[in-house]
């Protein structure tokens, strides 16, 4: 069995730090308005959020989540990880904080969820 993982990591990671970013600046509503023709939003009354010190959940500390947490250090936020199988060391290795899943849904401000999918029984 062979996976990409590694390949994709770095991608997929910045292509989750992207729409982060878009999500909270709501890059969403401006492009709706624009697509159906309306006039531009008021775009401060929008209350775009920064990612700047803010309590990120990642639930999964795979190659991606890794790749992730890399890329979102600069930002200098409370980066939160869900992980069964993470030890205490291993996440003050990476900088981050281990909680339980109910603290990470709770008190994040912005979650993802790069975790790998588990595998497809032989019966699909």
């Amino acid at each position: 069995m062979t996976h990409a993982a590694i390949t994709m990591a770095a991608t997929v990671a910045e292509w989750t730090l992207t729409m982060m970013l878009m999500a909270l600046r709501k890059v969403h509503i401006v492009d709706r308005a624009m697509q159906a023709g309306e006039a531009w939003p008021d775009y401060r009354a929008l209350t775009p959020l920064e990612l700047y010190h803010k309590r990120v959940g990642v639930i999964g500390a795979s190659m991606v989540g890794r790749a992730l947490i890399k890329l979102l250090k600069p930002f200098g936020p409370d980066i939160m990880v869900y992980d069964p199988y993470l030890s205490d060391e291993r996440a003050a290795g990476l900088g981050v904080r281990r909680v339980d899943l109910d603290e990470l849904m709770s008190t994040a401000d912005v979650i993802t969820n790069p975790h790998p999918l588990p595998r497809r029984p032989k019966a699909w």
